[in-house]
């Protein structure tokens, strides 16, 4: 079982705000939202989509940012089935 979150639920906050730290690999800013890509605990490519009016200055690439969501935004996907 995997468990997945579309990248536009996850809610970010300032390091330290939640218990869930990542870092952050990839900022891009495409205009009406910015995507980045995170780290959380050694595992890569968790994508968080925000709109660009929650953009923070102080988040760059490298910086550490909170991530939370809420449970009922949690999918859970059967990966043995093809």
């Amino acid at each position: 079982v995997a468990l997945c979150i579309r990248p536009e639920r996850v809610v970010v906050g300032p390091a330290g705000s939640t218990p869930l730290t990542a870092r952050i690999q990839e900022y891009i800013y495409l205009g009406d939202h910015v995507r980045m890509i995170t780290e959380i605990a050694g595992q890569p490519n968790f994508m968080v989509k925000l709109p660009a009016s929650h953009m923070n200055n102080s988040w760059t690439v490298g910086s550490s940012i909170s991530l939370s969501w809420s449970p009922e935004h949690i999918r859970a996907l059967d990966v043995t089935k093809h």
